[in-house]
C-alpha cells in the first residue's frame, strides 16, 4: 500500500493502489461515491454540525 504511493505520480494508480483495502475506493473515483465520501466526509460532516 505504502510501497505503490510514492511509486506511483499520485494520479490514478495511487488512488487504486491507495484504497487497497478500500477495493470500491477506485469506483467512488469514477462517479460512485458510496464508500469513500461516506467514511471520510461522514466524520467531517459530524464535526461542524
Amino acid at each position: 500500500m505504502s510501497a505503490q504511493q510514492p511509486h506511483a505520480p499520485s494520479t490514478e494508480e495511487p488512488i487504486l493502489d491507495d484504497p487497497g483495502n478500500e477495493d470500491p475506493g477506485s469506483q467512488l473515483d469514477r462517479g460512485d461515491p458510496p464508500v469513500k465520501p461516506t467514511p471520510r466526509q461522514a466524520p467531517p460532516e459530524d464535526a461542524p454540525r
